[in-house]
């Protein structure tokens, strides 16, 4: 959770300059997403904790409008669930069970091998980096594997690394 009186990114952060932060380069995700998938894989944000447009507005220095958008984004790469009248929360292992996550994980993989594209390799450093490289690796298969199959996995593998798969 974010300590009050804390801010996130923390001070001295590549991504603490405001709404025009720099980026991994990577481009798997915009710089607000971005931001906010860093709180949660540094644990700032914990599974099904709530997270407020206020939050994102606060911790980006953007507009409203574009909190509310880029929770739309992370709600379409399945980061976060929304609820009528209750907002956004990142997901949890009630909205992405451990069991089901790796399931699908380790039955897609399959499928991603007979398109002909390599599976992603082991990640290794911060949960961040892990998820960067799978998402870069993933990308990569897209024209082999199609965009259905690579989207799908690529949404698991973000789920993978916010329930403490990866």
């Amino acid at each position: 959770m974010i300590a009050a009186g804390r801010s996130w990114p923390p001070e001295g952060d590549a991504l603490s300059a405001g709404a025009h932060h720099e980026s991994t380069g990577e481009g798997a995700f915009d710089p607000i997403v971005e931001t906010v998938l860093r709180a949660v894989l540094a644990g700032e944000l914990q599974p099904g904790e709530r997270l407020p447009e206020r939050w994102i507005v606060e911790a980006c220095g953007c507009t409203q409008s574009a909190a509310r958008e880029a929770i739309g984004r992370l709600q379409a790469h399945g980061a976060v669930v929304v609820l009528e009248r209750r907002g956004a929360s990142v997901i949890s292992a009630r909205e992405a069970p451990l069991g089901e996550v790796d399931r699908v994980w380790r039955q897609l993989l399959p499928l991603l091998a007979a398109s002909g594209a390599q599976a992603p390799p082991p990640g290794e450093g911060t949960a961040w980096t892990r998820l960067i490289k799978e998402q870069a690796a993933l990308e990569a298969a897209r024209q082999t594997a199609g965009d259905r199959l690579t989207d799908i996995l690529k949404r698991v593998s973000l789920q993978r690394a916010i329930v403490g798969l990866a």
